[in-house]
């Protein structure tokens, strides 16, 4: 699942995590947005192995 512009709706995450802690199957979920808030907060959630971030520009 795409979900672009993560951080305008920063009450997602939790619901996210709960999926991702459920089943671990890598490329799942692919969350974008034009701000590092969301990694921020994610990296913040989980272990950082879980967490992968690459800078389009």
């Amino acid at each position: 699942m795409v979900i672009d512009e993560i951080q305008r709706a920063p009450e997602s995450l939790l619901a996210i995590k709960a999926q991702v802690d459920a089943d671990q199957r890598p490329g799942r979920y692919l969350l974008t947005g034009s701000s590092r808030l969301q990694t921020d907060r994610l990296s913040t959630m989980r272990p950082a192995s879980h967490v992968r971030t690459m800078p389009l520009a």
